[in-house]
């Protein structure tokens, strides 16, 4: 263990660190730089993309978080598609990617701790129908399950309307749609400028009766 990775852990530096968190153990550019690289030969420290690294899980005082990380690669962004509607329980199927709505351009992430995605969606606002999720000090945001379909349907365009193919397709329980509530859809009302999603919202909101 070198001198850096020594100071990393005495400072309890949070899991994923930048440069700049770096900057505060060892202000002097060259040694800060040379003690970096010394610690990625020896393994003491992997790079997950270019600017944020994490110490050697065997260092590790706990395990990276996936959504936290997908927030600090892009933060103008929040988790959503299958990985919330998993999140939420709603489909049964393991989600191997984390997948992200961004203001950005879209663009893929691929470290050798999972595979991240971020998708652009135009919306007036951004964080209309997402929650906001407390890690500590850190957060993360994502999709509620309605704002999730409603990504889910802009991207994909399937004419659907009504829950059938929600439950059909994405073997969605009716029991879980039944817990919209009309707060879910005015959230959302007006939000994208996609007919699909607003024939969409406007259907099973009908249908549901709220």
């Amino acid at each position: 263990m070198n001198r850096l990775t020594h100071a990393i852990l005495e400072q309890n530096l949070p899991t994923v660190f930048t440069m700049a968190d770096l900057k505060r153990l060892e202000p002097e550019d060259n040694a800060r730089y040379c003690q970096m690289r010394r610690a990625l030969a020896l393994g003491d420290i992997i790079r997950l993309r270019r600017g944020f690294y994490a110490l050697n899980r065997i260092f590790r005082k706990e395990l990276i978080n996936g959504h936290l990380l997908a927030h600090q690669f892009i933060p103008d962004s929040y988790i959503s598609f299958e990985t919330a509607l998993r999140d939420a329980g709603w489909i049964p199927e393991f989600v191997f990617e984390i997948a992200s709505v961004s203001s950005r351009q879209s663009c893929v992430i691929s470290t050798e701790f999972a595979r991240f995605s971020y998708t652009r969606i135009p919306q007036k606002n951004l964080f209309a129908g997402v929650e906001k999720f407390t890690h500590g000090l850190a957060y993360h945001w994502e999709a509620k399950p309605l704002k999730a379909l409603a990504d889910y349907l802009y991207v994909s365009k399937h004419p659907w309307n009504s829950l059938d193919p929600l439950v059909k397709s994405l073997r969605i329980e009716i029991d879980d749609l039944e817990t919209l509530s009309a707060e879910d859809f005015n959230e959302l009302e007006g939000n994208y400028e996609a007919a699909c999603v607003e024939n969409f919202l406007s259907g099973i909101r009908k249908e549901l009766q709220v």
